[in-house]
């Protein structure tokens, strides 16, 4: 289990650990479980720092897609198996406390972290490191840790509020975030432009998730839905396609590749980022529209494919999961669902039929209906049901 390419890439590495994760979950398959287990195994002995950093080369890259977060996910795997009976327990502790040391790398860092690129103040370095102390911090029993992690996390997702579409009237950008340099590698297009929402606009939406559950301030909630509604704009709901990211900027004076690279084919293996002008180009006018994709007929390596991160994002997030908040003026609001009160009985109908989880956040006890089951719910906030 050593990747053949590009071995120091370990964004690559972890997403395939998240990737095998998700594969065991679905069929049950330890070989899954194993083979991820044992990649991780390899990141930790060759990438991981003596400060607990995850780099490439020196640089960190804990924070270039989200390392830890894989992590994480492998060790959560890993304990449920154990305690069906399978040997991970071990595994289990050792992953969660790499994760644990490179996350704590991060809040030591206080914002002065490192990334792939250019060592700016860089929307997905701030927006993974965010995402990621969050998600320790919700795996915190002891409420000392939680908060500890929980304020580290908030100061650094309200400094990226200045990278975040938070305040525009438009339905289509709304929750997306900056990204600037994406156009010339992902869609083989000049000059770069701002394009929002990209694919890695799920970060923050992530982080956003995360501060909502463990802070149940509603604002994180909206934020959160209102980045899953731009994301799902991202496919034109007339013709079912898919489109590559949202380009902010009202005029551009653009050009994009138009011929094949004939040297490969799709099932070819190709690296790097050729560059547009290696190829014909068509010349047109941009501006506050959609991009739409090109690997479905570019033969060479393209990374369009990254918009699969926000959907990624609802999967995790949004789908399947409804919420209902009682607000401090004794209203009552819902997510994904509708709310009926009567008295103390709360009665929830989730808006589609997939929609089979129910997160409460109650100022007072209630029964709550859902699904078809009744139970008492208190104060707080928490699942309807252990996940």
């Amino acid at each position: 289990m050593v990747p053949l390419y590009y071995e120091s890439r370990i964004q690559n590495t972890s997403t395939t650990i998240g990737m095998l994760v998700d594969k065991f979950e679905c069929y049950g398959d330890t070989a899954d479980l194993m083979a991820a287990s044992r990649l991780a195994d390899w990141l930790m002995e060759k990438w991981q720092r003596e400060d607990g950093a995850y780099h490439n080369h020196g640089i960190i890259y804990t924070s270039v897609i989200y390392v830890a977060k894989s992590m994480l996910e492998l060790s959560i795997a890993e304990k449920k198996a154990a305690a069906e009976g399978n040997s991970f327990a071990e595994a289990g502790s050792r992953h969660y406390e790499s994760a644990k040391r490179a996350i704590d790398q991060l809040v030591a860092s206080k914002g002065n972290f490192e990334t792939e690129g250019q060592m700016t103040f860089e929307d997905g370095m701030i927006s993974c490191s965010a995402l990621q102390i969050g998600m320790l911090a919700l795996m915190q029993e002891d409420e000392g840790n939680r908060r500890h992690y929980m304020d580290a996390m908030l100061e650094i997702l309200e400094s990226h509020e200045c990278l975040a579409q938070l305040h525009i009237p438009d339905a289509r950008r709304r929750g997306g975030t900056m990204r600037f340099w994406e156009a010339q590698y992902d869609v083989m297009m000049l000059p770069n432009m701002f394009n929002s929402p990209h694919g890695w606009s799920a970060w923050r939406a992530y982080a956003t998730w995360y501060a909502y559950l463990l802070t149940g301030e509603e604002k994180w909630l909206v934020q959160t839905f209102n980045a899953a509604g731009a994301f799902s704009e991202l496919i034109d709901t007339r013709t079912g396609r898919l489109r590559w990211a949202f380009v902010v900027d009202p005029y551009i004076e653009a050009e994009q590749t138009c011929s094949i690279d004939e040297r490969y084919t799709f099932s070819d293996l190709s690296f790097g980022n050729p560059h547009p002008h290696l190829y014909e180009t068509r010349h047109f006018i941009l501006g506050e529209e959609y991009v739409d994709m090109v690997s479905s007929w570019q033969t060479v390596n393209t990374q369009d494919n990254d918009v699969h991160e926000v959907f990624k994002f609802m999967g995790e997030t949004v789908l399947s999961n409804a919420f209902i908040i009682e607000r401090e003026d004794g209203s009552m609001a819902g997510y994904n669902c509708r709310i009926e009160k009567d008295g103390k009985i709360l009665t929830v109908t989730a808006d589609e039929p997939q929609i089979t989880n129910l997160h409460m956040n109650l100022r007072h006890e209630f029964t709550v209906r859902f699904n078809g089951s009744e139970f008492k719910a208190g104060k707080g906030l928490g699942w309807a049901e252990p996940r």
